[in-house]
């Protein structure tokens, strides 16, 4: 590993879209645990790597990037670039960020260390803690939900299984309409607003995607099984094995005070009707909504087991480590092989969700690539991870042993800079040996 670097920054020569050109500094942080490449060819990866993580940063649409990418157990980038919080504008939208502030030198510097919400990805994790009490022999994934929460019994919610929340064929995809969005800080709660719910139809080749419920049914199924909170289940399977600071469900008040933490924001143009339709479907709430929400306090404080992880993009790197490692971490075997196998095998092909209204391929609690192009890339059958929400993107490789995670803290929906993160996930992809 080589020795922290001096704080810095970068030229950028910014071109947002109806702007003049101009060049922009803006700060950079490598982390302090340093970046490791073992020869030229890896040093011209990540050079490659960086240089798209430049281009995603110039489309003016992200405030802050912090990104990281493990190959072979060695980080070979490590680095963030922006700002974790900036000034806002408008008394109704406090999260939007004025147009290009963030490149004008205002704001707190983000840096590696700072935890951001991974908002959907948050899943992934909630999931191999319900894999991992399946393993203790504490829950059966195939058994109906009233097996294990008495309130379900005699409803058709209690019908279900954890294998249909975790692969998104529960049938019920969001709150009833006439649910506040304020529901997700009471555990209790939350659940009591499902149990009227009738589920959808779901059949195998289609699934609907539950952007907030899925999390609820499993976190109570968690909970009544181990009569503790679901942060302290956390610390003791994954937070305190792997080492990590934070990975957490919320933040503590430590990591609340001062400028510890990622602020999210609302960027780009404001999206069309149709955009905020699809929004509004898919997570039961408006964009806006959604991301004015991360700045309520409570938000910080609950446990919201499909949405509010907060990690660096290391930790969720070394969360990838440890699946790819098929469970083993160091010395240590955090979770049994088989336990890993099941969470990553496919549910079937691919299937059509009803929510997203595109074709995707899930596993029990991951969103997986596929052949001959997938959502993590060209030739990404055995890749998994996750998206969160519009700027969160972490997945992994197997087959090069290669994680990868981007947390960004810009929101936005129309002119969403689709090409340069395409172009970020084929260098990834070229890392691993799939180009040359």
């Amino acid at each position: 590993m080589s020795a922290q670097c001096e704080p810095m920054s970068v030229d950028l020569f910014v071109r947002p879209e109806g702007a003049a050109c101009g060049a922009a500094s803006v700060p950079v942080a490598i982390a302090a645990t340093g970046e490791f490449v073992a020869d030229d060819r890896l040093h011209a990866a990540r050079e490659r790597i960086w240089d798209r993580v430049l281009r995603l940063y110039e489309t003016g649409l992200f405030p802050g990037i912090s990104v990281c990418v493990v190959h072979h157990h060695q980080r070979v980038l490590h680095r963030a670039v922006g700002y974790a919080s900036v000034p806002t504008v408008g008394a109704s939208y406090p999260s939007t960020v004025e147009a290009l502030g963030h490149l004008s030198g205002k704001g707190v510097p983000m840096t590696p260390e700072q935890p951001a919400c991974l908002f959907s990805a948050s899943k992934m994790v909630t999931a191999m803690l319900v894999h991992w009490a399946v393993e203790q022999g504490d829950l059966c994934i195939d058994a109906p939900l009233s097996d294990t929460l008495p309130q379900l019994v005699g409803t058709a919610l209690g019908r279900l299984t954890l294998q249909d929340v975790l692969t998104h064929r529960a049938g019920v995809p969001r709150f009833p309409k006439e649910i506040p969005i304020d529901v997700l800080f009471d555990e209790k709660a939350s659940l009591a607003s499902l149990i009227p719910l009738n589920p959808q139809s779901i059949t195998e080749d289609s699934a609907a995607y539950h952007a907030v419920t899925g999390g609820v049914l499993a976190g109570a199924a968690l909970a009544s099984v181990y009569k503790m909170g679901l942060p302290r289940l956390l610390d003791r399977v994954f937070r305190k094995p792997l080492g990590l600071r934070y990975f957490s469900f919320g933040l503590s008040a430590a990591a609340q005070r001062g400028t510890e933490f990622v602020h999210e924001y609302i960027t780009g143009v404001k999206p069309n009707v149709l955009l905020q339709q699809w929004v509004s479907r898919l997570v039961g709430a408006s964009f806006q909504e959604v991301v004015r929400i991360t700045h309520d306090p409570r938000f910080r404080r609950a446990v919201i087991p499909a949405v509010n992880v907060y990690a660096t993009a290391e930790e969720v790197c070394c969360f990838f480590q440890m699946l790819m490692q098929h469970g083993r971490y160091g010395t240590q075997q955090v979770l049994a092989p088989a336990t890993v196998s099941a969470a990553l095998r496919p549910m079937g092909g691919w299937c059509f969700d009803r929510q997203f209204m595109l074709p995707m391929r899930y596993s029990k609690g991951f969103m997986l690539g596929a052949n001959p192009l997938g959502l993590w890339g060209p030739f990404s059958e055995k890749s998994f991870g996750h998206l969160g929400f519009t700027n969160k993107w972490s997945w992994a490789i197997p087959h090069s042993q290669t994680a990868v995670c981007l947390l960004s803290n810009g929101n936005c929906l129309a002119g969403a800079p689709i090409k340069p993160m395409v172009q970020f996930v084929l260098e990834v992809q070229r890392l691993g040996g799939l180009f040359t």
